[in-house]
């Protein structure tokens, strides 16, 4: 218990040591507070240690260290941590020679053709790039990681692998189809939702039986209730019009409007044509008129965003489902902030094929990948996979015995989550880390992450709690999931609800064997100061919601556990594994833009009619920016040798049981059929959605392939070590000086709290880098 500590991490390390950063303010007792879920108590010495407590806040590591404490039970095991040594050579490697290739490349700091960009994929060498990359390294990386570097050059000079979105089309990236093929069984894909008609307030315990006797004499075309309670269309007979009304919060009618009361600029005469012979109204009615909304909670940062030559909108995308069941792009709207209140300065988009209006098109389509991006890094991938999951760790080895079934149950989804964070924390999401150096929100990246996790909710994890409230589904009780989707071919939806079943109905024999009744739940105390401690410390900021479950009952223990094994393993796994695939090439998923949508009269618009692809490679990432992207993905998608997949044997340490053994056996034979099922919908031509233009199969949810936990390959953090050369968005750069004046004493004084030959290490490691430090080894 002692080596498992909480601790505060608020948003995530984003307190600067520099003040004169206004991108970062430096902290003071005035400063907000950002919410965060808490983690793991790294132990890490710091400049500001009595400062940092007061606000509980932590200063940023500022130099490049993987020398981060985790309890010895939490740490890779021998195989895992030579694989990841090997990834960082090889990730290095890769992409030191990729920044090469750009970085000796005479002209603009953007790629100029899309055959320029392809060269990147191709293993075509430089002359003198390697001797040139070596000589650069020299100073600043250890001997024998520059050795083991120079031999994947030599072995590897410069390819890296062919993204599959340009393998079988070059141009399939650019269609309209495939963008919203992309929504549905992209990397990103539960951020498309229903336009919804009627928007109903948050029910309070006792109501939600009226409203629902109440739906069961509508003629709605489709009703959703839920956490978030939802009308999706609004025929309803005149007797229960008033009690819906009653909790309403707002009738949506075309076009949307932002929670500040600022009405879209997207009108009916924009979309009606498209729209299959429908009006808007007739469409919202069938439930065919889809949104992708970054409007709302980018709007606040923009200001603050669109410093250093990045140039960022707010959008909202509008599609339409046609009968084919495919996604036609109906209009884009870009906003950004107006000094006047309730006001927007915003621009709307068509689709269009040819000339100018094309160009456009294809700028403002940059400008919501761009959003789209950063929306999946931060908040689906980091905030809703990782760091929400953390508390739940600490609390299980805190509160639940090892013998304790449910601890045997999560273990083996939580393996190596610890390190993984804490590693991740020191060199991708830390302040200069690698996102900050991808993602157009820069600086401000956590402190994003942070704003959309007050809007987080536990239950909403649950993937059928997630269709129901994006209006993809409705409740149907005499489905296996209690929903059903709102067409079939969505294929993360369809996929995922099918692992989802699997996960439930094993969770529920599993709990089912060891808990005979409620009381038997409420009573077990180590489970219930296992939830209490999540829900009062883990994610202390959220304690008083009323949202948690009261893990009081039989059906409460099978629904939370179902909902963190499904995050962990399957919804991970939709949203990591694919990133090679679909953002390996960057305009596919650019992760920042660098000009705004020129306006007709101005001199930006006559060098964008000057020449269009030029204009539209300078609005993309840098060559740097770029090739820091690709090798971060590569890495990011690849699995570990040792993965357990779901359903493999999860434990060497399983319950001796034979009741419980026959269930998991059970359980990997529905993953089996999920298998089968998976492979029949990918073979099936009606569904357009499964293959697309760009003709990938969808198999992020392919059980075979859905690890058990959640992983992130760290080695990713070494090519920040080797990217110091890239155009900075902010003054939060990796710094191999700034640790001189480490405060030895409260180092010391937490190693009574914590492990001695661990700290040994670290002091003399701190010695000895101040040393060369000192003698000017790492001087940049």
């Amino acid at each position: 218990m002692r080596r498992h500590r909480f601790t505060r991490s608020t948003a995530e390390n984003r307190t600067s040591t520099t003040k004169s950063d206004p991108a970062r303010p430096h902290r003071t007792r005035q400063t907000h507070h950002h919410n965060t879920p808490y983690r793991h108590h790294t132990f890490r010495p710091s400049l500001e240690r009595r400062l940092a407590f007061y606000f509980r806040t932590e200063s940023q590591p500022e130099s490049f260290n993987i020398d981060i404490y985790v309890p010895p039970d939490e740490r890779f095991s021998p195989k895992k941590l030579s694989e990841f040594i090997s990834n960082v050579i090889q990730a290095a490697g890769r992409f030191v020679m990729l920044e090469a290739k750009a970085m000796f490349k005479e002209g603009s700091s953007h790629f100029e053709s899309f055959n320029e960009l392809q060269q990147l994929f191709t293993t075509t060498r430089v002359q003198g790039v390697e001797e040139r990359v070596v000589k650069i390294l020299k100073p600043a990386v250890p001997n024998d990681l520059l050795q083991k570097i120079k031999q994947v050059i030599k072995k590897n000079p410069v390819k890296s692998p062919l993204p599959e979105i340009i393998a079988g089309n070059k141009f399939a990236w650019m269609n309209d189809d495939e963008f919203g093929r992309q929504m549905l069984s992209g990397i990103n894909p539960t951020v498309i939702q229903c336009l919804q008609v009627l928007k109903l307030k948050r029910l309070e315990k006792g109501h939600s039986q009226g409203l629902i006797e109440a739906l069961q004499y509508t003629s709605s075309f489709l009703y959703v209730i839920g956490g978030s309670c939802y009308v999706v269309s609004g025929v309803v007979k005149p007797l229960y019009i008033q009690f819906l009304l009653a909790y309403a919060e707002e009738l949506h009618r075309f076009p949307p409007k932002s929670k500040k009361g600022v009405w879209s600029l997207i009108k009916q005469s924009d979309i009606e044509q498209n729209l299959d012979g429908l009006t808007v109204q007739e469409a919202m009615n069938q439930c065919r008129i889809f949104i992708l909304d970054h409007h709302d909670y980018l709007m606040p940062f923009l200001s603050r965003i669109n410093t250093e030559g990045i140039r960022a909108y707010a959008s909202r995308t509008l599609l339409f489902l046609r009968s084919d069941n495919t996604l036609k792009l109906l209009a884009i709207e870009l906003s950004l902030p107006s000094s006047l209140p309730r006001m927007e300065i915003n621009r709307v988009f068509c689709p269009a094929i040819n000339g100018t209006e094309a160009a456009l098109w294809q700028l403002a389509k940059a400008h919501v990948l761009a959003n789209d991006s950063s929306h999946h890094q931060l908040i689906n991938h980091w905030l809703k996979t990782h760091a929400v999951i953390e508390p739940f760790i600490i609390a299980t080895r805190r509160h639940l015995s090892v013998m304790h079934p449910i601890h045997r149950l999560l273990d083996p989804h939580f393996k190596d989550t610890i390190q993984v964070n804490a590693l991740a924390r020191s060199m991708v999401v830390n302040a200069g880390g690698i996102l900050e150096k991808t993602l157009f929100s820069g600086p401000i990246s956590m402190e994003l992450s942070s704003a959309l996790y007050k809007k987080w909710r536990f239950d909403e994890q649950s993937l059928p709690m997630d269709l129901i409230i994006r209006g993809m589904a409705i409740y149907n009780e005499n489905l296996p999931a209690g929903v059903q989707l709102l067409f079939e071919d969505y294929p993360y939806g369809s996929d995922g609800l099918d692992i989802w079943i699997a996960i439930e109905n094993w969770v529920t024999e599993f709990c089912s064997y060891f808990y005979k009744d409620d009381d038997s739940v409420s009573s077990d105390y180590e489970m219930q100061n296992w939830w209490s401690e999540i829900r009062n410390v883990g994610h202390g900021d959220k304690r008083n919601e009323t949202w948690w479950y009261s893990l009081t009952t039989l059906g409460d223990i099978k629904q939370v556990l179902t909902t963190l094994i499904w995050t962990v393993s399957a919804f991970h796994a939709a949203v990591n594994f694919g990133q090679n695939m679909y953002a390996g090439y960057p305009p596919n998923r650019p992760t920042s833009c660098r000009k705004f949508i020129p306006v007709e009269g101005t001199h930006e618009f006559a060098e964008f009619l000057r020449d269009p692809d030029k204009f539209y490679f300078n609005t993309l990432p840098t060559r740097s920016e770029m090739t820091l992207s690709i090798a971060l993905v590569e890495v990011l998608s690849r699995h570990m040798s040792d993965d357990a997949n779901l359903g493999q044997e999860l434990s060497p340490k399983w319950i001796d049981d034979q009741r419980i053994h026959q269930s998991f056996k059970k359980f990997a034979h529905e993953l089996k059929e999920v298998e089968k099922k998976i492979r029949e919908r990918n073979g099936d031509p009606k569904l357009k959605n499964r293959q697309g233009p760009a003709n990938i199969e969808y198999e992020l949810l392919y059980p075979g392939t859905v690890g058990t936990q959640v992983l992130i390959t760290v080695a990713v953090g070494y090519i920040g070590l080797f990217s110091t050369n890239l155009p900075e968005k902010s003054s939060g750069n990796l710094n191999l000086k700034g640790r001189q004046n480490t405060d030895e004493n409260a180092f010391l004084k937490d190693w009574q709290m914590g492990e001695k030959e661990h700290y040994q290490s670290k002091l003399i490691s701190e010695r000895n880098q101040r040393k060369r430090i000192k003698d000017g080894l790492f001087a940049h």
